[in-house]
């Protein structure tokens, strides 16, 4: 009798109450749902942020994200808080002789230390790592941005190469020599002594300071900025070469802005 009556008072609510019961009652079920499963498992899963109070489901390539931040799926939604999580990882750089970087933004900063080890923070949730004969490649993804700080005790033996669309090296040690293959590359260097570097990019942007300065610099492009003076070819693309040192600095791009100050 009692359901019956219920089920008359809820059928002469206008549409819109019948709505929000039910949204109110899957809303509920939902909660319920969500404490029936392990808390602690999702929260160490990283799949509960209890920072801000947020529930986040994601794969390698997309974000689902309620909470704080409000509604976002893919870092677009409701509110400018980014929700992304980010992570640490951390490889020993023990024998590697040649290591390559990848990602969708990549920014390096190069050292001279006591340890051989890379450090990286990047909002994927996994790397993947392939190791052998002295070479480490770290891939984080198309999709996925990671911040890298390299230590070495010995750089001038060590080969970088790292790709991505935007990349950023700031390096404080000389390296047996450097490779960025990007859209968009910053590059600031400042040594004792200079090494090899061959960058290609459509825009790029360098700042090389070096004490012992044995370079012979190549720029390959169509918008060319040397030491602050505009080098023009009539609007096409051209090589011009500065200098005759034995280590090539070659940069290869559309606009490039370069200073070299020794």
């Amino acid at each position: 009798m009692e359901k019956e009556q219920i089920m008359k008072k809820f059928r002469q609510m206008n549409r819109t109450l019948q709505f929000f019961l039910i949204f109110l009652l899957l809303a509920v079920l939902t909660v319920v749902s969500f404490f029936a499963l392990d808390y602690q498992k999702l929260k160490e899963r990283g799949y509960l942020n209890a920072d801000d109070l947020s529930i986040e489901l994601y794969d390698e390539y997309s974000l689902f994200h309620i909470g704080k931040g409000g509604i976002v799926l893919n870092g677009r939604g409701l509110s400018s808080v980014s929700p992304v999580k980010k992570y640490d990882f951390s490889y020993d750089l023990d024998g590697i002789r040649h290591l390559t970087l990848s990602g969708a933004d990549v920014e390096i900063t190069i050292l001279q230390s006591d340890e051989n080890r890379i450090n990286i923070t990047s909002d994927a949730r996994e790397i993947r790592e392939k190791r052998g004969d002295g070479r480490l490649t770290l891939d984080a993804g198309k999709k996925h941005a990671i911040s890298c700080r390299v230590e070495c005790t010995n750089p001038e033996t060590l080969d970088l190469v790292v790709k991505g669309a935007d990349v950023e090296l700031d390096s404080y040690a000389e390296l047996k020599s450097v490779e960025m293959d990007a859209v968009d590359v910053e590059l600031k260097s400042d040594t004792e002594s200079s090494y090899p570097m061959n960058v290609r990019g459509v825009s790029v942007d360098g700042m090389i300071t070096v004490k012992n300065n044995d370079y012979a610099v190549v720029l390959d492009g169509t918008e060319v900025e040397w030491n602050g003076t505009n080098v023009v070819r009539g609007g096409k693309a051209f090589t011009e070469t500065f200098g005759a040192g034995k280590d090539a600095l070659v940069i290869s791009g559309v606009e490039i802005d370069l200073v070299l100050d020794d």
